[in-house]
């Protein structure tokens, strides 16, 4: 029986080779050996996506592939927790990076405190940005504690309720299978969401739960999560109705729904300025924007805003329904977005012609 199992869902990992290579090259690596890698293909219509993860494990014994009918991430790892053996699980996007001493820091960790579930930051990485210029270290926004589930309750659950204070992701949690097995199973949304939605059910029943500084995880910006992740503002209200579920589940409207509401409403603004940045017709942004304002959960964030109050400028435009300012202000975002881009992409260009030309 291995110590750790590792769910890795992959889809079309035909055409991104080398990002999945570094990721299982990263496990490969780690100071930790004693450890399962449970690569599930998600029924990759590239028809070459399991093959090659077969490959890695003909070369690694470690490694098992399972394949399945394609029902996104959230059934891919569903099934990666019913087939996992062992006794703690880690989480891994198909393109992503962990540091070679990470599992072994999550252990450590895990016995010196007995806790269900450990929580570890992550740092980011952009494209083919090359990971020698990405040290492991400690995050400066947070702290080595040990949290009763009365604490984290009281003082860290409201991070799944639109303020930051622990990372909500899958990726960069411990987990105990003997905690899994003993609590209510979180329910699915077959949405893309669906990670913070597994944690913010599954982390109140946890009686301890251990944070560390050590950045143990690279997410890649501009990978398979955020290729997958086009702005689905569905996505984001189907996760708020089971926000206001659980606040309502354990008591917590009071303390958090005003914070809710807000995240909600500024999903919308960031639903309004994807749209505007593909379309680029403030009538079509337009209309989206009305529909949205009649939509019955748009509302009710709407009027918890308006009752418990708020000063911020663009969720009063849409309180307000100022419609035209608020395009205003989306057209001059973009624009704005565009020039930094042309400039910074003129920047990379310049740097990559001096490298050469050295």
């Amino acid at each position: 029986m291995p110590i750790v199992s590792i769910i890795m869902p992959i889809y079309n990992i035909g055409h991104k080779q080398r990002a999945f290579q570094t990721a299982v090259h990263s496990l490969q690596r780690q100071t930790f050996t004693d450890f399962e890698l449970l690569i599930i293909n998600d029924g990759s219509p590239d028809r070459v996506s399991g093959d090659i993860a077969r490959k890695y494990a003909k070369k690694d014994g470690r490694i098992r592939v399972i394949d399945k009918e394609n029902g996104g991430q959230e059934s891919t790892r569903r099934l990666g927790l019913q087939q996992a053996e062992g006794e703690f699980i880690l989480h891994m996007d198909q393109d992503d990076y962990y540091f070679p001493n990470a599992i072994e820091l999550f252990l450590n960790r895990q016995k010196e405190t007995n806790a269900d579930v450990v929580i570890a930051p992550n740092g980011h990485f952009a494209f083919s940005t090359k990971l020698k210029y990405h040290m492991p270290g400690k995050a400066s926004w947070i702290n080595d504690r040990v949290l009763s589930n009365r604490e984290f309750m009281e003082e860290y659950y409201i991070s799944f309720f639109g303020v930051n204070i622990l990372p909500v992701s899958i990726w960069n949690k411990l987990y105990k299978q003997s905690f899994l097995e003993n609590n209510p199973t979180p329910p699915t949304i077959n949405k893309y969401t669906e990670d913070i939605n597994y944690n913010m059910h599954l982390l109140p029943y946890a009686d301890k739960i251990s944070i560390m500084s050590d950045i143990t995880y690279l997410w890649r910006w501009g990978g398979y999560s955020s290729d997958t992740s086009t702005y689905d503002l569905d996505a984001w209200k189907f996760l708020y109705q089971n926000k206001i579920q659980l606040m309502q589940q354990w008591s917590l409207e009071e303390k958090f729904e005003k914070f809710a509401a807000i995240e909600m409403l500024n999903c919308c603004l960031s639903s309004y300025y994807s749209l505007f940045c593909k379309c680029n017709s403030r009538e079509q942004v337009r209309e989206n924007i009305l529909k949205t304002l009649s939509d019955p959960t748009i509302n009710y964030a709407l009027e918890t805003v308006n009752r418990l109050d708020t000063g911020n400028p663009r969720i009063v435009m849409i309180r307000n329904n100022q419609i035209e300012l608020l395009l205003d202000y989306l057209e001059q975002k973009v624009d704005n977005t565009r020039f930094r881009r042309r400039i910074y992409g003129g920047i990379r260009d310049l740097t990559r012609l001096l490298h050469v030309g050295g």
